[in-house]
C-alpha cells in the first residue's frame, strides 16, 4: 500500500483536493490494471482520469454502461493526450537498448491500457489492398482517427439468418460509407456490425474496446458480401490453421501423425482444420480421426463427422468449404 501511495502522490493534481481519483488509484487500480497500465496511469494525468471514468462506467449495474464510456473517450481524444503519449513512448523506445525488437512488436499498434473489461490502443493503418475483406466487430469499440489524415469507414450490418450447418449465416448488408475526420468518434457494436477502414495514407486510429470478446471474427467478401471464413482471435490458433492449410496444399501423407496430434488442440477451429487436412492428405479415409470428431465437444464437428460417416462425398464438400460456428 505504501508503494501505491507513493505512485499516487507523483501524479500532478492529486494533492489539490481531487480525493475521488486519488482514492481510486490507491484502492482499486492495482487489482484491475497490469503493471504497464498502472505505470502509464501514474505518468499521464489525463489517462488517469479517463481510466477511472471508463472503469466506473463499465462496472455500473445500470444499463447503457458502454454508451457512458463515450464521453471520457471523446474527452481523451480531444485532450492532446495522444501527442504527449506518442512523443514520450517514441523517446523511451529509442533510448531502449532493445528498441528494434520493441518497434517490430509495435509495427501494427501500441497497447496503452489493458484490463479484463476494456482495452485502449493505437492502431497503425496503411492503405489497404483492393480485396481487403470486411471484418466483423469481435468486441464493441469506440474508434477515432488521431493521425495525419481522415479515414474512410465502411459499415455493414451483421447477418442473422441461418443458411446451413457450416456457413451459419447469410450475407452482410451495407449500411453506410463515411469519411471520419481526425478526432471524430464512431461506435461499432459486437455481433451487430462489420466494417472496413480505408485510409488514403498511413495514419493512426485510437480504439477503445469494451466488454465481452467473440472468439472469432468473420470475414465477408467485399463484392458479394457473402461470409468468407471465420478467423480465430487467438494468433497461435491462426498460425496453426495456416500451417494445416499449407500441409493440405503439399498433400504429403507423412504429416498425418502431426495432423492427428493437432486435433487435440483446445481451439475447435484448429481441430476443424486438422480434420479438413486429414481428409485431403490421407491415402485412405481417416476414419479413426473422424470417429474422434464424432465425440468432439463442439456440435459442428460432431455434425460433420456424422455426415462424413453417412455420405462421405457430399459431406467432404461441406467440410472443405465450411467454417465452424464459434
Amino acid at each position: 500500500m505504501a508503494g501505491i501511495k507513493r505512485l499516487a502522490s507523483r501524479i500532478p493534481g492529486l494533492r489539490d483536493g481531487t480525493r475521488p481519483l486519488r482514492t481510486w488509484i490507491r484502492a482499486r487500480m492495482p487489482a484491475r490494471f497490469d503493471a504497464l497500465s498502472r505505470s502509464r496511469i501514474v505518468r499521464y494525468p489525463k489517462l488517469a482520469t479517463f481510466a477511472q471514468e471508463v472503469d466506473a462506467a463499465l462496472r455500473s449495474p445500470l444499463p447503457g454502461a458502454a454508451a457512458r464510456a463515450t464521453r471520457p473517450f471523446d474527452q481523451l481524444v480531444r485532450s492532446g493526450f495522444i501527442g504527449e503519449f506518442v512523443d514520450a513512448e517514441l523517446a523511451r523506445t529509442i533510448a531502449d537498448p532493445g528498441s528494434i525488437a520493441t518497434l517490430q512488436r509495435q509495427e501494427r499498434g501500441i497497447p496503452i491500457l489493458q484490463t479484463e473489461m476494456f482495452s485502449l490502443r493505437l492502431v497503425f493503418l496503411s492503405p489497404p489492398s483492393a480485396d481487403a475483406p470486411i471484418t466483423s466487430v469481435a468486441r464493441s469499440m469506440l474508434l477515432a482517427p488521431v493521425g495525419r489524415d481522415a479515414v474512410l469507414l465502411e459499415t455493414y450490418a451483421m447477418p442473422t439468418r441461418k443458411v446451413d450447418r457450416y456457413h451459419r449465416h447469410d450475407s452482410a448488408r451495407a449500411i453506410e460509407s463515411r469519411r471520419l475526420e481526425i478526432g471524430t468518434m464512431v461506435s461499432l457494436l459486437r455481433r451487430r456490425h462489420a466494417y472496413r477502414l480505408l485510409p488514403a495514407v498511413r495514419t493512426v486510429v485510437l480504439i477503445l474496446e469494451i466488454g465481452a470478446t467473440d472468439p472469432f471474427t468473420w470475414q465477408y467478401d467485399r463484392t458479394t458480401l457473402a461470409p468468407r471464413r471465420g478467423v480465430p482471435r487467438d494468433l497461435s490458433a491462426t498460425r496453426l490453421i495456416e500451417t494445416l492449410r499449407l500441409i493440405s496444399v503439399w498433400g504429403d501423407a507423412s504429416f498425418l501423425p502431426l495432423v492427428e496430434e493437432l486435433f487435440r488442440h483446445p481451439s475447435h477451429a484448429v481441430r476443424w482444420a486438422a480434420l479438413q487436412t486429414a481428409w485431403k492428405i490421407a491415402p485412405e479415409r481417416p476414419l479413426k480421426l473422424t470417429a474422434r470428431a464424432a465425440r468432439d465437444r463442439h456440435p459442428d464437428l460432431r455434425a460433420v463427422a456424422r455426415a462424413l460417416s453417412e455420405a462421405p462425398d457430399d459431406a467432404l464438400n461441406l467440410l472443405q468449404r465450411g467454417t465452424p460456428w464459434p
